[in-house]
């Protein structure tokens, strides 16, 4: 029975650090690191639809996923939802709360039931102090993250720009023609308060959607030089 408990947490800490292997900023460590890795985090089980942490908490640790999925949200003033990204297997979150201890800039619920591994703060700032080396490597991911947010946010963004596009250039036209029809209308002595009022509202529009036009194609110019 003994024999079989130590087969099995034998077992348990090779999946363990196998798991760990699988983040990038850990993957290169050597087996001496990795074992105090485990050392100093534990293992932690969670359920379906748990919540990690909410936004404005403060941030004492990082989560490294093993098992499952854990999604990063916002939710607006009317407690709508608003996904950021779905996490999985190989994964971490929460790892800015190591460098600064800040506040959660997010929401994080598990989406399956989950196995993570977590590393207090005071832990990971014992870590670098042993292997600094590990704080680059962990800057390197954050960098990569940030850009890839950042392109996917232009892209979006681009799309957007595209699609307001088109109705301006359809209200435009709109405002011209009636701007042409109130040209023969002007003629009427009795009509000429009422169409110099529409006249003067046409202009007001038409010159809102240049500069909203202006502002777009400025976008789509930034957008390409980045």
């Amino acid at each position: 029975m003994l024999r079989n408990e130590m087969m099995e947490l034998k077992n348990e800490l090779t999946e363990l650090k196998e798991g760990l292997r699988r983040v990038p900023f850990l993957e290169s460590l050597e087996d001496s690191q990795i074992d105090y890795l485990v050392k100093i985090g534990k293992r932690v089980s969670l359920n379906n639809r748990e919540l990690l942490f909410r936004k404005g908490d403060p941030g004492r640790c990082m989560y490294v996923i093993l098992e499952g999925r854990i999604q990063i949200y916002m939710e607006s003033s009317d407690g709508e939802a608003a996904v950021l990204r779905v996490l999985e297997s190989g994964q971490f979150l929460g790892e800015m709360a190591l460098l600064d201890g800040g506040a959660r800039s997010a929401n994080a619920l598990t989406v399956t039931p989950c196995e993570v591994f977590v590393l207090e703060r005071a832990s990971f700032l014992n870590l670098i102090t042993t292997y600094p080396e590990l704080l680059t490597r962990l800057l390197s991911g954050l960098t990569e993250r940030l850009r890839r947010i950042d392109e996917r946010y232009l892209g979006q963004m681009a799309g957007v720009a595209q699609e307001v596009s088109v109705p301006l250039d359809a209200i435009s036209e709109n405002v011209r023609a009636i701007k042409q029809d109130l040209a023969a209308e002007s003629a009427s002595p009795l009509l000429r308060p009422f169409v110099e009022k529409i006249r003067n509202a046409a202009d007001v529009i038409e010159k809102n959607c240049a500069y909203a036009k202006a502002l777009l194609q400025n976008f789509r110019r930034q957008s390409r030089m980045e």
